[in-house]
């Protein structure tokens, strides 16, 4: 469907977490509550402007809105609308005396959700197409505070918002002359929690079937695995994106990990995996990233495609975020 799309990419986080983690079991507990105020307050600015949150890839958000064909900018306008509202609400946010910074981008045109599962257990929803691809573009260009738009969505609004045009030939949005009406949110469905189990990471679901009262945040050390893969040819048909897919899982899972975010592009795919997630059981978690990590080069790297991979180790928050 054509339509508007925006990252909100949050820094501050992993400096806050660092700090606040070293006051012990409180510090931890105070990690998930300013995450979870923050959170919640940017999904409902977004959910009111009638967008909708298609996940989180690290500290950032993806939104999108979807186009109307009586108004075919509307959907980019209330994108922008909310772009400008997340920047004067959440800019700046003073969180335990640590200064969230925000970095925003909107793509406007083609949005493709894929869906992608491998023949176990596991599925991933995907936003993909040109609308998507340019507010990724934009990231690496985006300084904190501030909100750039793709050339292609810039026309569509041009007349209708004041925006800078900066040296590196992106640009700037700054306002909008006539904001539009907010948007009607969505209504919440129940949905059976059977039906969307094969979505969330083992290690979630492993807390969410026990008989725990409650999920206690906490800070693990895990090893985290970033592979890309790049085919010969644009416009990978669904089931090589598939097929190369189970070809991770196999090698992940094999060592005790799993992947927990998948991204896909005309000429490739992505996934972020984890070793040593909560009650996953496997000790000694590098080396048997590495030994994945190894083994998923091997599958990967044929005539028709390429793989590359980076592994990383530190501490990071495991815990509970959001509304109750």
């Amino acid at each position: 469907f054509e339509g508007a799309f925006l990252s909100v990419d949050i820094s501050g986080f992993t400096s806050l977490a660092a700090r606040l983690s070293q006051q012990g079991g409180e510090g931890v507990e105070r990690i998930g509550e300013i995450l979870t105020a923050f959170f919640t307050e940017l999904v409902a600015l977004v959910e009111g402007d009638g967008g909708v949150v298609f996940g989180f890839e690290g500290d950032a958000l993806m939104a999108a809105w979807q186009g109307d064909a009586a108004d075919p900018s509307r959907a980019l306008r209330q994108c922008c609308n909310c772009a400008l509202e997340v920047q004067w609400k959440l800019g700046g946010w003073n969180a335990d005396g640590q200064n969230l910074r925000l970095r925003m981008s909107i793509g406007a045109g083609e949005i493709e959700l894929v869906h992608l599962g491998t023949s176990t257990h596991r599925c991933y929803f995907v936003p993909g197409g040109e609308a998507v691809e340019q507010a990724a573009a934009l990231v690496p260009a985006t300084n904190p505070n501030e909100i750039l738009i793709s050339h292609d969505a810039w026309l569509s609004v041009k007349d209708l918002c004041d925006a800078e045009e900066k040296k590196n030939g992106t640009v700037r949005l700054l306002r909008l002359k006539e904001p539009p009406q907010r948007g009607t949110s969505r209504p919440h469905r129940a949905v059976p929690s059977t039906s969307i189990d094969c979505y969330l990471p083992q290690a979630l679901r492993a807390y969410l079937n026990s008989a725990l009262p409650n999920w206690v945040g906490e800070i693990r050390r895990v090893t985290i695995i970033f592979i890309k893969v790049l085919f010969a040819s644009k416009d990978v048909p669904l089931s090589d994106l598939n097929h190369t897919l189970l070809k991770i899982e196999r090698a992940i899972e094999g060592e005790g990990g799993e992947i927990l975010e998948v991204s896909a592009s005309e000429d490739g795919l992505e996934a972020l995996c984890v070793f040593g997630f909560p009650g996953t059981g496997v000790k000694d978690v590098g080396q048997h990233a590495i030994l994945a990590t190894i083994t998923a080069h091997k599958e990967l790297n044929d005539g028709d495609m390429s793989a590359s991979a980076g592994i990383a180790t530190g501490q990071v928050f495991c815990g509970p975020v959001g509304p109750e």
